[in-house]
Formats: structure tokens, C-alpha cells, sequence
């Protein structure tokens, strides 16, 4: 009897592996992301590796500095996409509005001389938590919505060489407050259970 049950818990076992990893390769390539990725290491596994991005045109000053920095450019209801903002020079890297009650609902994330990967990701309104998605220095990511009237709500932000902090401005909320976390860590802002729209967003590099 209990040479039985071993080989039932065997072959149970290797079903549920087979099952798990025709799933794996079932899964679409955009499907939401349980949660945010702690890590750089857990982002890229769940990215499936760092994307080849886009070449962002950065503003030549940015380009130039030996300083790790980010950019951001945000897509806003009734405006689009804003043109990007950087912390180099002491300035914080900044998306969205305030005090106008508009939805930030994507999102242009490009890093410059940080000698790594970073990774971004968001929580977007009847979505949940997007794939990550990395990129290498001088690409951009895009992560969020258009074209949907969702809004984000929360924003993940890791680098693997450098510090990386954000803050979220949250609607009836303002400013919370920034997380800063340190190389391979990840950065969460926002609201995930209230509701609540993002609508605006800085960060930096350090």
C-alpha cells in the first residue's frame, strides 16, 4: 500500500509539473503580474529578460552628464504625452499634474549612467499589476495604458547598480511621501485598494 501511494504522489507530481509548465508556455506575453517584483531579479523573471526598449531622445544636457539620472514623460487624460522631465542637475524626474483632477495613465521611464538594468512597472485600474519591463541605459520603457481612460495607481521603480526613489501624488491624498530603496531593491508608491487615481509622479536616481 504505501509503495502505491509513493507511485500515485510520483506521477501526481510530474502531472502537475507538466501542467505547470504548459502553462508557463500558455501564459500571454502581456498577462498581469501577481504583484510587484521586490527585485531587480524577480522584475526580470517575470519581464522574461530586459527589453530592447526604444532609443530615447533625451535632452542633449542628460546625455551628456556623467550622472546617473532618470526621465519621465507622462500620458495624461486631456493632454497626452508631456515631454520629459529628468533629475539630473538636482531636479526630480516628474510626470502628470496636480491639482487639476486628471488621471496619469502611462508612463516613458528611460535611465542614463546608471551602468544597469532598471525596471518599472504599474498597477492600473481593472488591470492589476502589468509585467515589469527593464531596460539598459538610454532605451525608454513604456508601461500603463492609452486610449482606455484607465487610470495607474501604484508604480514600481528598481535599478540594479543604483538607489532609486519615487513618490506618488494620489487623488484626495496629494503627496505621500517618497520610498527610497537601495540597488536591487524595488521602489512601490501609490494606492492599490482604494480607488484612488494617480496623478502625478516623481523620482530619481542616485
Amino acid at each position: 500500500m504505501r509503495s502505491f501511494s509513493r507511485a500515485v504522489k510520483a506521477a501526481l507530481g510530474t502531472v502537475g509539473l507538466v501542467a505547470a509548465l504548459l502553462g508557463a508556455v500558455a501564459a500571454p506575453a502581456n498577462a498581469e503580474a501577481s504583484g510587484p517584483a521586490r527585485t531587480v531579479e524577480e522584475a526580470l523573471r517575470q519581464a522574461g529578460g530586459i527589453s530592447e526598449g526604444i532609443a530615447a531622445d533625451l535632452p542633449p544636457e542628460v546625455v551628456a552628464s556623467a550622472n546617473p539620472s532618470v526621465c519621465f514623460s507622462g500620458h495624461v487624460q486631456d493632454i497626452g504625452w508631456q515631454p520629459w522631465e529628468c533629475d539630473d542637475g538636482g531636479n526630480l524626474a516628474y510626470a502628470g499634474t496636480e491639482g487639476q483632477g486628471l488621471r496619469l495613465e502611462a508612463l516613458r521611464v528611460a535611465p542614463s549612467g546608471t551602468g544597469g538594468v532598471t525596471c518599472v512597472q504599474a498597477h492600473v485600474q481593472n488591470v492589476a499589476w502589468q509585467k515589469p519591463v527593464c531596460v539598459n541605459d538610454g532605451r525608454m520603457a513604456e508601461i500603463g495604458t492609452q486610449a482606455q481612460s484607465l487610470r495607474m495607481e501604484a508604480f514600481a521603480f528598481s535599478s540594479s547598480t543604483r538607489e532609486v526613489c519615487a513618490e506618488a501624488h494620489m487623488q484626495n491624498s496629494g503627496w505621500l511621501g517618497e520610498d527610497c530603496e537601495p540597488a536591487g531593491k524595488t521602489a512601490v508608491v501609490g494606492i492599490v485598494t482604494l480607488g484612488l487615481r494617480m496623478e502625478a509622479l516623481r523620482g530619481r536616481i542616485n
